[in-house]
């Protein structure tokens, strides 16, 4: 574990009086025969720590839709992950567009290469800015709103009883509640669709079953997609609202 390198010098009051500490921590995995995990194998494997530190580390909460400070107040406790992932980091903070390489030093290291980013830069609506709640997400930027988000974050609680996977070794319980409680629209979203990929789900595959195009009216549509719309649609709700989303696994 090693501290990130930022700067901060030219924050403004708002982002430098929740500014949490920056540590970056690399991990390694081994299979039951001794052999070192790599690519999406690793990546389950770290999302169970990070899902097992998230529901054990006690966090002084504060309710997005009463303050909007999305988990993260001046006096957080806690911790949040931005990633932990073989396959991708995210930057992001109460930063604007042109601030993020000022501020993590990393960014401006010549040695650091990608071969693809993705970026948000559009400031929050309709949730009150935090650190946690900036965008990206481990797999998604959004801009819009999911107006269904509480009815979806209730029926991914309900069938947390029914859920298993053979491919997240571990007992599910423990990366209970998936969907964080208080976070934003699109947090809760992004969680899904982690869970979904991790599970086995092609992402292309996972994104559809989450935010269906409109098919049952739709005449031109080929019968297949819509066989594939109908089944998906008896399998999880629609997570639905005025949204423009991309998402990437880094593959």
């Amino acid at each position: 574990m090693a501290r990130s390198p930022v700067d901060s010098s030219f924050l403004g009051s708002g982002a430098l009086g929740t500014m949490p500490k920056f540590l970056q921590l690399f991990i390694s995995a081994t299979s039951v025969d001794g052999h070192l995990l790599d690519g999406i194998a690793l990546d389950r494997r770290a999302y169970i720590l990070r899902k097992r530190c998230e529901n054990e580390i006690v966090f002084e909460h504060i309710d997005v839709a009463t303050q909007g400070m999305g988990g993260m107040s001046k006096t957080h406790q806690g911790v949040y992950f931005p990633s932990l992932s073989s396959r991708t980091f995210v930057y992001k903070g109460m930063l604007t567009t042109p601030q993020l390489g000022d501020f993590y030093r990393d960014l401006k290291d010549p040695r650091v290469e990608s071969a693809l980013a993705l970026v948000h830069s559009r400031f929050s609506t309709n949730t009150f800015p935090s650190w946690p709640l900036a965008h990206p997400y481990r797999f998604v930027a959004h801009n819009g709103e999911i107006n269904t988000v509480q009815g979806n974050r209730n029926w991914m609680r309900a069938r947390e009883a029914l859920m298993q996977s053979d491919l997240l070794d571990t007992e599910l319980e423990s990366l209970f509640p998936i969907c964080t409680p208080g976070a934003s629209d699109t947090a809760a979203f992004d969680e899904c669709l982690e869970l979904l990929v991790l599970a086995g789900y092609p992402l292309q595959e996972a994104v559809l079953m989450m935010i269906p195009e409109p098919w049952e009216n739709h005449e031109s549509m080929d019968q297949s997609l819509k066989d594939f719309y109908k089944y998906q649609s008896a399998r999880m709700e629609p997570w639905d609202g005025p949204a423009s989303i991309i998402f990437t696994e880094a593959q």
